[in-house]
């Protein structure tokens, strides 16, 4: 919800300095100050929760501090299609909000055309860069821009005139359709409301101190004042002059000694308030819309320690997986249905499912496939090089063993030729508690792999798993955790039969890797 936490956060900046402006500078004579911080501050709100100070975020959290290198990311990414939910509460505050802002744009769309519409049927002259517009049989009299709304025959037409010719030499109206529309997108403020009133009884402030200032006494000023009041402005986009709801302020200012000079000096409170406003923005709000950051970590000096460490992080390097399709190759598993290149290597193992390692692959079609390695590769070819390419395997479901009365349990495999196996090296992981119930055997932390016979038994997850060590070697495995069973253990061989007499190697979630496949000559 960032729409939500930014309005918020900007209102609340917007709320302080008002607060500000109503405690030490309402009251004061320097109008135009005023105007100016009204409008500078109301942008200076809704430009803060977008600013931060890096260096003072990092300060407070010195893990930002340390240095990480990101790795790109060069494998094809899977969209995540997630259900929708259905109408949410944010969705409901969300429809809400646009409402109420609708039906204030639309209100302001009929103010700008009920004028609009005023000035095209009325007769007009020009004097200078100002119009005129003659509203007959009518007491009004406003601006707009440069359109001055005014009956030729009403009674002090010249004050009217000098008036209205202040607002719209100052461009007042710019200043009224900038606080129109602050609230139409913070409506929910009421602060925002209170602004454009008091903005409003700036201008004539402003209006009146000017029309006074050229030779016109300020009592008779007041009393043209209130012999023509005529009620409050029917269009918040008029500047009236005659609107009786501000009469009483206008003249109780238009009497009021000028303020001194060092007033002007509280608008420097508002330096530490910014600043404290920043701070809060960088340190207290949990947002991601921040765009301007005034003082970046990033350009912060590196200590020569942070250096150091940088120069020794050692370099990531991304794992590369290749899968491969396969078909089903009878009872003995599955075989690629493209031939498998490593290094320049023909491979000829069974149950691998994968390519792992790889700097760089190759496709070939039937033709070039054929022409290069012969019919074998009738449909096609994978070429892999990388100095660690290898083959990642995975075991068919076990074969349930037959059993027979008074004899031992023998599996339907037929039996398979036996090949040297390159020895196991110790796993990267937590070895199997060994239990008291299982004698003689040991984990692999202490267990040397030359206990082992060249054939063992494979088992993982409790499951004796088929291999085919006539097209491949096994040299590696990764597990949760792993046991190894010496060779010519009598309680493994009563468990399992025969099978176990050059040991027993027990996984738990794990796999087994052929790195090194048997390889022929094309």
């Amino acid at each position: 919800m960032n729409w939500l936490n930014y309005l918020l956060e900007a209102n609340l900046y917007l709320v302080v300095f008002y607060a500000f402006y109503r405690l030490f500078l309402h009251r004061e004579t320097f109008y135009q100050l005023n105007r100016y911080y009204l409008l500078i501050t109301s942008v200076l709100a809704f430009l803060l929760p977008g600013c931060q100070i890096g260096y003072l975020y990092s300060l407070v959290n010195p893990a930002l501090q340390s240095v990480s290198e990101g790795i790109p990311y060069s494998g094809t990414l899977v969209p995540i299609v997630a259900a929708r939910p259905g109408l949410t509460f944010e969705d409901i505050l969300y429809y809400c909000y646009l409402l109420v802002a609708g039906l204030l744009l639309l209100r302001l769309l009929k103010s700008f055309y009920y004028i609009i519409q005023l000035a095209r049927k009325a007769d007009k002259t020009h004097s200078g860069n100002v119009i005129q517009v003659h509203l007959k049989h009518s007491n009004k009299a406003f601006s707009f821009f440069n359109l001055l709304f005014i009956n030729p025959e009403v009674e002090g037409q010249n004050i009217i005139t000098e008036h209205e010719t202040i607002h719209i030499r100052q461009k007042h109206s710019i200043d009224i359709l900038f606080f129109e529309t602050v609230l139409i997108f913070n409506w929910f403020n009421p602060i925002c409301w209170l602004m454009r009133k008091d903005v409003k009884l700036v201008h004539e402030y402003i209006a009146d101190e000017a029309t006074t200032n050229r030779g016109l006494a300020k009592h008779d000023y007041a009393m043209f004042l209130i012999q023509n009041s005529f009620g409050s402005a029917p269009n918040p986009l008029m500047s009236q002059m005659f609107n009786q709801s501000i009469l009483k302020h206008r003249i109780s200012m238009l009497n009021k000694p000028k303020s001194a000079g060092r007033a002007r000096l509280r608008l420097l409170y508002v330096l530490p308030i910014t600043a404290g406003m920043l701070c809060t923005s960088t340190l207290t709000f949990s947002k991601d819309y921040t765009v301007i950051d005034l003082y970046s970590k990033k350009d912060l000096p590196v200590s020569t320690f942070a250096k150091k460490e940088f120069r020794q992080a050692p370099k990531q390097e991304k794992k590369k997986i290749y899968p491969i399709e396969s078909i089903n190759d009878g009872p003995t598993g599955t075989r690629p249905v493209k031939l498998i290149v490593i290094n320049g290597k023909v491979s000829r193992a069974n149950n691998f499912v994968s390519v792992n390692n790889y700097e760089q692959v190759k496709e070939l079609n039937s033709a070039e496939a054929i022409a290069k390695y012969g019919k074998r590769a009738a449909k096609g070819a994978l070429e892999f090089t990388g100095k660690n390419a290898g083959i990642s395997i995975t075991f068919p479901p076990p074969i349930p063993l037959r059993k027979r009365p008074g004899k031992p349990a023998v599996s339907n495999r037929p039996p398979q030729p036996k090949i040297e196996v390159t020895h196991f090296p110790p796993p990267l992981v937590k070895p199997m508690k060994k239990t008291e119930d299982d004698p003689g055997v040991k984990t692999t932390n202490s267990q040397k792999i030359s206990d082992i016979g060249a054939n063992p038994l494979y088992i993982n997850n409790g499951n004796i798993t088929a291999v085919n060590p006539g097209e491949g070697k096994i040299v590696s495995f990764k597990a949760k955790s792993a046991r190894v069973t010496p060779k010519n253990n009598l309680e493994a061989i009563a468990k399992y039969g025969e099978k176990a007499r050059d040991g027993v190697i027990e996984l738990e979630d794990g796999e087994f890797y052929i790195t090194d496949a048997k390889t022929i000559k094309p």
